[in-house]
């Protein structure tokens, strides 16, 4: 008889998927701090800040560590590095920022917004800027949740607590 069929080849796991795949999801490559990642998009890389949402600064380039933006960005670490997201625009927003970043909402691949994530949980404050964006009443009943739960940056006490960062300075938030 004929010989039997060769089992089909494993599939390749490439480390960068050149997105879009055919899902429309985007590899996360890095992540700056809370509200800006850097995703891989046709195989280059590009920045995205993420719309309706504003995280506190970490400490960099003469800006001093802010309340919250070590969690915040370690909080957006912990949910996209290495994770595939889809992403949206915004008709009321431009295509970039004037730093050239994409701007754009995120979603998980359960489909969570995770902008909307990071408002709800207390990593970030809801921002409205350059108009009214598309899920911004949402964005804003979850910050007032956020608030009346005091959770994260809306915690009592959730600034006046001194925190290490890599270096082993450390800074006392105000």
């Amino acid at each position: 008889g004929p010989p039997p069929t060769p089992p089909p080849p494993p599939e390749q796991k490439s480390e960068i998927i050149t997105s879009p795949d055919n899902n429309g999801f985007y590899q996360v490559l890095t992540v700056i701090d809370g509200d800006t990642i850097y995703v891989n998009v046709g195989g280059n890389s590009e920045s995205v800040r993420l719309i309706g949402v504003d995280t506190p600064e970490i400490a960099r380039e003469n800006q001093p560590l802010e309340c919250f933006g070590l969690e915040a960005s370690n909080k957006t670490k912990e949910l996209l590095e290495n994770q595939r997201v889809r992403m949206e625009a915004d008709e009321s927003q431009s295509d970039r920022d004037q730093f050239g970043r994409l701007l754009r909402f995120v979603f998980l691949e359960d489909g969570t917004n995770f902008n909307e994530l990071l408002v709800r949980e207390g990593f970030a404050h809801e921002l409205t800027y350059d108009g009214e964006y598309k899920y911004r009443n949402q964005f804003i009943i979850a910050q007032t949740t956020a608030q009346n739960e005091g959770l994260g940056l809306w915690r009592d006490g959730a600034c006046e607590t001194t925190k290490l960062d890599k270096t082993g300075l450390s800074y006392i938030m105000q």
